[in-house]
């Protein structure tokens, strides 16, 4: 937390932040918009196929400071059916289900519009592309460069940061 840190460290941080954000249309428009409410995006499995247990079934993308990655991932075999409703959340198939979780740095791949995830602890590095909306101003969807699944924008779920 912030409110351990030294007058240096904080405004090195600060600094060091406004720099990255400068540097990056991206971010900083994240950084915006994660002033208002924290953004968060999410893939999810929707067809019919028979899921084995430990195969994921839906990731959560959410942007607070860093980028926190979800997987949420079946613990027993499970047949789904494709749903056409607006509002379909594949999770209300699962009685119980387990979350794998990690946070990552988030940097921009400069001159493209590709956002960088680095993992510090286990140096893991994922790859997202970022659609903007013709305006620049909003982020409409985010691919996963290695596996090409597309991450639609959901209501934040994760904790709250209070002080």
């Amino acid at each position: 937390m912030r409110m351990f840190l030294s007058p240096e460290t904080i405004d090195a941080e600060d600094e060091r932040r406004k720099l990255l954000l400068n540097a990056s249309p991206i971010l900083k428009l994240i950084d915006r918009a994660s002033r208002e409410s924290p953004l968060a995006f999410a893939w999810q499995l929707n067809r019919d196929t028979l899921l084995n247990a430990k195969d994921v079934f839906r990731e959560v993308i959410e942007f607070q400071g860093d980028a926190t990655f979800r997987k949420a991932i079946a613990l027993d075999t499970i047949t789904l059916k494709k749903n056409t409703e607006a509002d379909y959340d594949v999770r209300r198939n699962f009685l119980s289900h387990s979350i794998a979780m990690a946070t990552y740095e988030i940097s921009q791949q400069k001159g493209k519009q590709i956002l960088v995830f680095a993992n510090s602890t286990s140096k893991e590095k994922l790859y997202f592309k970022v659609f903007l909306d013709k305006a620049s101003k909003r982020i409409l969807k985010i691919q996963n460069l290695s596996n090409g699944r597309f991450y639609l924008p959901v209501p934040f779920e994760g904790g709250t940061i209070s002080m």
